[in-house]
Parts: structure tokens; sequence; C-alpha cells
């Protein structure tokens, strides 16, 4: 197995940006403002300084204000003391965005708004306490009825089923994956927190640029055939019988780096179909590598990238 191959993949979700002191992962769709990560003119490597943040000033800057105000009385801030909006550029993620945070009197956050170059809401963060012995929301129902009642005051106006789950904080965390004609893609979609008491935390939409896709799909059985031969050509012939594919299945994916160390090293901005290789292993070879999964191109089965469980 190739030295890249054994390495341990950065974490997977694949853009991942803290939001202000709630430490809410935002991942936000594409835009403007430069080329996409993991482009041959703006190449990141590790260690280089990512975020790129620049005042919004003038006609922008009220456009902006405006956005922020109607979303305002939705996510229960208050009126700000204070506003502050900049254009952030993640150069890692290659993901650009307007950001508005709001202030009180004493300078302490209000609440922060994310809007991608169109204007749509991305995210929506609610800084400051709750009312923890005002239980209006008891139960999975109760939850998903307060984060689609939130989302869609917001815009956000989410599909499908939820999955609802308790966080660690005494919050409710209730998800809308995205899907594009039946097919997940991972790690977009609507995310909303809730607290007990009904009140808003987060709202994050996340919808990244995808690819065309491929006029004509490989099939299961050949995309599964390319799996086997590729981790065939990989693995020492001691280890056959000690890996074995699970599950072969459609997705939309990030190509990366995992298998290839001259790729660069963010994960790219744009998604492309992929049949998804799950393995898992046994034996020795569990030893070293407990899991992997290879993304092979829908069209053409060329290898995308992947993960490695160690």
């Amino acid at each position: 197995m190739p030295r890249t191959a054994r390495r341990v993949l950065r974490a997977r979700v694949l853009l991942p940006l803290l939001v202000g002191v709630a430490g809410a992962a935002v991942a936000l769709s594409s835009g403007p403002g430069g080329p996409p990560a993991g482009s041959a003119a703006d190449r990141f490597v590790a260690g280089q300084l990512t975020t790129v943040r620049e005042p919004v000033v003038g006609a922008p800057a009220k456009a902006l204000d405006r956005r922020a105000g109607v979303n305002r009385a939705a996510i229960g801030s208050g009126t700000p003391a204070s506003v502050k909006m900049q254009h952030v550029r993640n150069r890692f993620s290659g993901l650009t965005y307007d950001e508005v945070v709001d202030t009180d009197g004493k300078g302490r956050a209000l609440a922060l708004q994310r809007f991608d170059a169109s204007g749509r809401l991305l995210a929506a963060v609610r800084f400051g306490g709750h009312n923890p012995k005002k239980a209006v929301v008891a139960d999975a129902a109760g939850a998903r009825k307060a984060a689609l009642g939130h989302a869609r005051a917001l815009g956000l106006d989410p599909t499908g089923s939820p999955r609802v789950r308790r966080g660690a904080t005494a919050e409710w965390i209730v998800e809308w994956p995205r899907l594009v004609d039946g097919i997940p893609v991972p790690g977009d979609g609507v995310v909303v927190r809730t607290w007990a008491d009904g009140s808003i935390h987060t709202a994050v939409r996340t919808e990244r640029t995808l690819a065309a896709r491929p006029e004509r799909p490989l099939s299961v059985a050949e995309a599964r055939r390319l799996g086997r031969e590729r981790l065939a050509g990989w693995l020492d012939a001691r280890h056959a019988g000690e890996w074995q594919i699970d599950d072969v299945s459609l997705a939309w994916v990030a190509p990366n780096d995992t298998f290839e160390a001259t790729a660069p090293d963010a994960p790219a901005s744009v998604l492309r179909l992929a049949w998804v290789v799950r393995v898992t292993t046994s034996g020795g070879l569990a030893e070293a590598v407990r899991g992997m999964e290879l993304y092979l191109d829908a069209g053409d089965g060329r290898l995308l990238g992947g993960d490695v469980l160690r």
C-alpha cells in the first residue's frame, strides 16, 4: 500500500468554519472572490494564512445591513448598538461570504449572520443565554417543529425528513441532509440548533457547487470491480484475505489528496459524482488500517480521493 494511503485523512467535513464563540460548524457554498481552492492559481499549502478579511463599506454595506435587519426579529437577538461587516475569504476551502456581527453597548456579541454573493443567508447564530427552566421543546417532535419554524422564518425552507438528536449542551440538533436526485451530498443541507425553551441557537445552510453529472455513469458492478482491482494492486498478497468491500454507493464528494501526495492540500470546492467504495479490514492489516473509502469518478472510474481510518 502506498505511503500516502496509510496516513490518516484530515477530518472529512470537508469545509468547517467555526462560527465565533458559539463554535458552530458552518460549511458555506462557494462564491466569487478568487480562484477555487485546489486550482493552480490559488494552491493552498498547509501553514499559510487561511482567512482573509476586508471591511464592507459604502453602498454594499447598506445593502448587507438591510439583509441582516430582515433576520434580526427571527433570530431574536434584539437591536444592536453597533454592527461590524466584513467580506471573508477562506483560502483553504475556497469559500467567500459576507459576515455581519451585531454587538450590544458593552461590545458583547448578540448575533452573527453570513451571506453568499447573491444575498442568501448561509448561517445565523444567536449569542447569549436561554431559559433552561422553560421547557417548550420536550421531545424530538417538538424540536422538529421548532427548528422548522426557525428555518422558514429565516428563508431556509428545508425539505425532506430531518434527523433529530440531542446536543451536548442541552440543545436539540435538527438536520435536513441534502439530496440531489435521491443521491446524498454528505456535509450539505440545513442544520438548526434550538434550545429547550424554543429559542434558536444556530441555523446553517450548506450547498456546495456540483459538477455536471456524467452522461453514462458506471454501473455498481463496474465500480466494485475497479475498486477491487485498485486495492489488490495496493495491498501485499499476504493481506489478500484481510480486506473486503462492504458497500458501493453513489454520493457527491469533494476530491481530495488522500491517495495522491502531489494533489492540493485543500479538498476541491466543486463536488463530483462518485462511487464510494467502503472497505473494512481484519487480521494484521487491521492493526495498521481499520477501514478505507475510495472515491471513484462515476463517469470514468478514476480515483478522486477517499478516506483512511487507522
